[in-house]
């Protein structure tokens, strides 16, 4: 698995939105605090990959 690190303004919401085949499942965290700050973009290219934000 891949992971690439992105800047915190960046909207997983448009790219999901933008390529729904691609990024098939955002998940985000709702939770608060220290918690709270990690969400995933997941992509379908056939390979293992995973944006962090």
């Amino acid at each position: 698995m891949h992971l690439f690190p992105l800047h915190a303004d960046t909207d997983l919401l448009a790219l999901h939105r933008l390529a729904p085949q691609r990024y098939p499942l955002l998940l985000e965290s709702t939770a608060a605090g220290r918690q709270g700050r990690w969400d995933l973009l997941l992509v379908a290219d056939g390979a293992l990959d995973a944006i962090v934000a």
